[in-house]
């Protein structure tokens, strides 16, 4: 049995799947049209998504530290035991400045009769912390005094 720290939520963004740590979420819920009161990351905004395919209906609240950021995904699906040892390294010859929000890449099989290996992206929670943290630095929470 794994503990905590191999427990991940699935979610889809541009017909991805990544996978989120589960100790770093606070809530998950329906994303609503109004504006972003915290900092945020629209993960279809990192993967490139066409404006058309942009379709964002959850938002994930993470806490990093203390501070508290959204997550924008289109699906949010089921929990996912992932062990250290099936997370892989992302190839050095893939990762750029853009990507690094990605940790390990996962080879899962397919959920349909396929049977086909798939990628899944692990998030880095700390990374897509100081992306939000930088797109609205007016809405960082200020860090309590230790």
């Amino acid at each position: 049995m794994g503990t905590l720290d191999d427990l991940y939520i699935t979610i889809t963004s541009d017909e991805l799947l990544f996978f989120v740590p589960v100790f770093y979420i606070k809530t998950v819920e329906r994303k609503d049209s109004r504006e972003e009161d915290i900092p945020f990351v629209d993960l279809a905004k990192l993967t490139g998504a066409d404006e058309e395919r942009k379709n964002s209906g959850y938002r994930l609240l993470l806490s990093h530290e203390g501070r508290t950021f959204a997550l924008t995904a289109e699906q949010v699906g089921n929990l996912r035991t992932v062990p250290r040892e099936a997370q892989r390294p992302l190839p050095d010859s893939v990762r750029t400045d853009e990507n690094r929000y990605l940790s390990a890449i996962v080879p899962i099989e397919s959920e349909d009769e396929s049977g086909r290996e798939l990628l899944a992206y692990v998030l880095d929670p700390k990374i897509l912390y100081e992306s939000a943290a930088a797109a609205r630095p007016d809405l960082e929470e200020p860090k309590g005094n230790s």
